[in-house]
């Protein structure tokens, strides 16, 4: 079984929580399944998640018996707790313990899924506030990249749906290059919305860049089979 079939499954072994979101209006994701991998070797040309497939999903009784170890290794729930952001805010490394082996690196990993009725153009604005580096895919295609050395802070771009579900993974390192910061403070937002409905009057109207708005309508992303490629090569 692959990686992208794992998650799948895993989506649909939690029926029970509601980590589903439309496809079809603006959608704030902020409900996710989560779990940690711990990481002897980072590859910061990786293109894969670190991502393991002997993990399930668990409820909060089935947690009181496990191990933390167990805990981490496995999917539960979480959703964001932010009143003041109306819940936009996703801080899942609140339910993570800091400490992993010197020289290894801790890794959490959310997912969830958008249900589309059709094949459909959406935009999606990801945001981090503080620097740390965040990695994103949609169906298995790596959208957004970043290492302890390289991220972006924002991230703007379309992505075409299927039709039916498609699984949205997001990888969060534990790391702080800021030590003093604490990881309570660290939180990043998600944001999907339909093409159709972001270019509407009524959204352009908040929308006060022009120019950032014509290159998203006009403007191509390319996700390359081969994401590096050694000087000279064609």
């Amino acid at each position: 079984m692959g990686v992208q079939d794992y998650l799948n499954k895993v989506i649909e072994s939690a029926l029970h929580y509601p980590v589903t979101f439309s496809g079809d209006k603006k959608a704030i994701l902020n409900r996710w399944l989560v779990k940690a991998e711990i990481v002897d070797v980072l590859n910061e040309n990786g293109v894969d998640p670190y991502i393991s497939e002997n993990g399930i999903v668990i409820s909060e009784n089935e947690a009181d018996n496990l191990s933390d170890e167990e805990i981490e290794s496995n999917w539960r729930y979480y959703i964001s707790d932010h009143e003041r952001s109306f819940y936009h805010y996703n801080s899942p490394e609140k339910l993570f313990k800091n400490a992993c082996e010197k020289g290894k690196e801790k890794m959490v990993y959310c997912l969830c899924n958008i249900f589309s009725n059709d094949d459909k153009e959406v935009l999606v604005h990801i945001s981090t506030n503080l620097p740390s580096p965040i990695r994103v895919w949609i169906n298995g295609e790596l959208c957004v990249s970043g290492n302890p050395n390289y991220f972006a802070k924002n991230s703007a771009f379309i992505f075409k749906l299927n039709k039916g579900n498609n699984a949205v993974l997001v990888e969060r390192s534990m790391f702080v290059r800021n030590r003093m910061l604490s990881i309570a403070t660290r939180f990043f937002t998600f944001v999907v919305t339909p093409f159709d409905e972001f270019i509407s009057n009524k959204t352009n109207k908040r929308f006060l860049d022009r120019n950032v708005l014509n290159y998203l309508k006009f403007g191509y992303a390319l996700f390359l089979r081969k994401h590096f490629i050694n000087p000279g090569k064609k």
